[in-house]
């Protein structure tokens, strides 16, 4: 990854449209489905799976949907900032604009935890939110995270 960041630019989506929880993770899966040519049905059906275990929204306009498949070797993530927010069953119950989905292969949940450890850290304080919220294109997005990420190493 660039910068030690945890995403590449052509994985972040900025400004999309979706209308539920459901409409975005399908959106989100069909995006690393489409970029790490894997079955976005698969993804889609593990990251719903889990989702049923509790939401994974997690506060703040904030949610990382999360699932391991053994169709991939290394974590992928990929990001959507949304143009309007949408009922994810959050736990402070508010609806989410900023979503990471991540997702780690089966034969590694160490690499998938330090994935998710990454994302966390970026998207768990209000500032870093609002920056990625005042992006208005991918290379702005991705610009705010390695700021946050190099601020950290810092």
């Amino acid at each position: 990854m660039t910068d030690g960041s945890f995403i590449e630019q052509q994985q972040i989506l900025v400004g999309l449209k979706v209308n539920s929880k459901k409409h975005l993770i399908e959106a989100l899966c069909a995006e690393a489905a489409k970029a790490h040519k894997i079955e976005s049905r698969d993804l889609c059906a593990a990251v719903m799976k889990r989702e049923r275990l509790g939401s994974t929204g997690v506060g703040n306009g904030v949610a990382i949907p999360h699932a391991a498949i053994n169709s991939v070797d290394e974590p992928i993530a990929v990001m959507a900032i949304l143009d309007s927010p949408v009922a994810f069953d959050a736990a402070d119950g508010r609806d989410v604009d900023i979503a990471c989905l991540v997702i780690g292969p089966e034969a590694s949940d160490q690499a998938q935890l330090q994935m998710l450890s990454s994302v966390s850290q970026v998207l768990r304080k209000a500032t870093n939110c609002s920056k990625l919220r005042a992006a208005q294109t991918a290379a702005e997005a991705l610009m705010a995270i390695q700021n946050i990420t190099q601020s950290k190493a810092a």
